[in-house]
């Protein structure tokens, strides 16, 4: 895709490439109703994830805003698309525990744990029954991360944390958003 001329190449050569995957990518579901009052819905069609492999992207994160646009059902078929196309994802899952887990990624000889995390959408976290995102509140952010870097430390050599949080439309992160990620 021309979206990628630039960067592919580079993508193409490194071992590991992880983006936000902001856009539920499914055939399934209708509008989540997200609280908001003037709300965005994106999806694509499964083919697009093309795309991405194409451009060397291999990991995605799906923690966002957008990854229950379509609702439960549409989520659960993305993975499935996702783990066909062989490309690696954090962020959601069909439970919370799932969803909370980080994906495991080979670059370089080193295994790279990548976990992903949403603050702000919370209607679309997952629960112990139904798919949805990593959403936690943060307040609860240092503990929540904390366990799920437990559980790469037993796996990983490298830990990547990829959070989607903050408000839309703000150009700078708040000074409690600076040093929470500190």
């Amino acid at each position: 895709g021309w979206c990628f001329e630039e960067l592919g190449a580079t993508f193409r050569q490194a071992d590991v490439v992880l983006v936000n995957l902001e856009a539920a990518v499914t055939t399934l579901g209708e509008f989540l109703d997200k609280q908001e009052k003037r709300p965005y819905y994106y999806r694509c069609r499964p083919e697009m994830l093309d795309v991405l492999v194409k451009a060397g992207i291999n990991s995605v994160n799906i923690a966002n805003n957008h990854a229950m646009d379509f609702g439960a059902e549409a989520l659960d078929q993305e993975l499935e698309i996702l783990d066909a196309c062989g490309i690696a994802h954090c962020g959601g899952g069909r439970t919370s525990q799932e969803a909370a887990e980080p994906c495991y990624v080979t670059a370089g000889g080193l295994v790279v744990a990548f976990i992903g995390v949403h603050t702000d959408t919370e209607m679309a976290g997952a629960t112990a029954n139904q798919p949805g995102i990593n959403y936690v509140a943060e307040e609860h952010l240092l503990r929540s991360v904390a366990a799920s870097v437990a559980m790469a430390k037993c796996h990983a050599d490298l830990i990547v944390v990829t959070p989607h949080w903050g408000a839309n439309w703000i150009e700078r992160p708040t000074e409690k958003r600076r040093a929470l990620a500190r």
